[in-house]
């Protein structure tokens, strides 16, 4: 399931070795070792397991994380799915979700 990349195909996995599933509310694409699509999925708890099989891309702030852990009381069927799949809305992209990371500047020699 699920729709389609913006790419139109799979894109590779991307992998930071100071972003991590270290608590709730970390938004990663749900793709395979091969790639990426279109879906992703929102930890609502930490996840070290996951570590380097995900792209972290962003997280959810503010009090939006009570929101994203009724995501937990869903109804699933035998699969583990839900019955009534909720819907996202509206979002707010944040330029830098993770404002403890400073990006690494690499010094260039011009000559």
């Amino acid at each position: 399931g699920g729709g389609e990349s913006i790419y139109n195909e799979p894109f590779p996995n991307e992998y930071h070795s100071r972003l991590r599933f270290s608590h709730r509310g970390i938004v990663a694409t749900a793709g395979t070792s091969d790639g990426n699509g279109s879906q992703f999925f929102f930890a609502l708890d930490k996840a070290e397991e996951l570590a380097r099989k995900h792209t972290i891309f962003g997280k959810v702030s503010g009090d939006t994380i009570f929101n994203v852990l009724k995501l937990n009381d869903y109804e699933v069927d035998e699969n583990d799915r839900p019955t009534h799949p909720p819907k996202i809305l509206e979002i707010d992209v944040l330029w830098n979700p993770f404002e403890d990371i400073v990006p690494r500047v690499q010094n260039m020699n011009i000559s």
